[in-house]
């Protein structure tokens, strides 16, 4: 009788202690993955556009103006809480930094798809505009008040979004292209304060 009674303890014993070692492993594979999950919120992989803002602030803040931009901080790596930068659904969407002192080029922004408004004004960005053509997006641009030179950037005719432009006090040069009457839905073109010639094309 003891016997039964010590197996039948036993058997009741044995499922439960499965159960509990189950749950255990369980659990310390959802405190793995939370904590993996964490790391990368941590070190703002978790945004698609951290990066390029990174390399933007270093390439350009050499006067350190961005300071909100904590690069190094664990509880502001957020880029959508930067100041000047704005989002929708995680992506950058607004970017807006104006008499900064910021200076070079502005490529690293060149990859932020999702950018609907770029306002760069009385900043110190020189040379040509890189390629525009990824930022499908955007409806507002200004970059009046810089240092950028070269001919009229073209790809900016293929923004078919934008409803306004201001590329107003740079140093661009030659001829306005033909192209920018593609451009069908803007509204505002500022291009004095410039070394345009030439023919001024007929805007639809």
């Amino acid at each position: 009788m003891r016997k039964l009674k010590r197996n039948l303890h036993s058997s009741l014993l044995t499922p439960l202690s499965l159960r509990t070692t189950m749950a255990g492993a369980k659990l310390s594979r959802l405190v793995a993955v939370l904590h993996f999950l964490i790391l990368l919120m941590v070190q703002g992989f978790s945004n698609p556009d951290f990066d390029a803002l990174v390399a933007f602030k270093t390439a350009s803040d050499t006067s350190q103006k961005l300071t909100a931009w904590n690069l190094n901080s664990t509880t502001n790596n957020n880029p959508c809480s930067w100041s000047g930068v704005s989002c929708i659904r995680d992506r950058v969407s607004r970017l807006v930094l104006e008499n900064l002192d910021l200076e070079g080029s502005i490529h690293p922004l060149t990859s932020l798809t999702q950018l609907r408004v770029l306002s760069l004004k009385g900043n110190r960005f020189s040379g040509p505009l890189p390629n525009l053509s990824n930022l499908t997006a955007l409806k507002l641009l200004f970059l009046s008040r810089n240092s950028f030179s070269g001919e009229f950037p073209a790809t900016v005719t293929s923004l078919f979004r934008l409803y306004r432009l201001d590329l107003s006090n740079n140093n661009f040069s030659g001829e306005i292209p033909a192209k920018v009457g593609h451009l069908t839905h803007l509204f505002t073109l500022r291009l004095d304060g410039n070394k345009f010639s030439g023919h001024i094309p007929d805007l639809n």
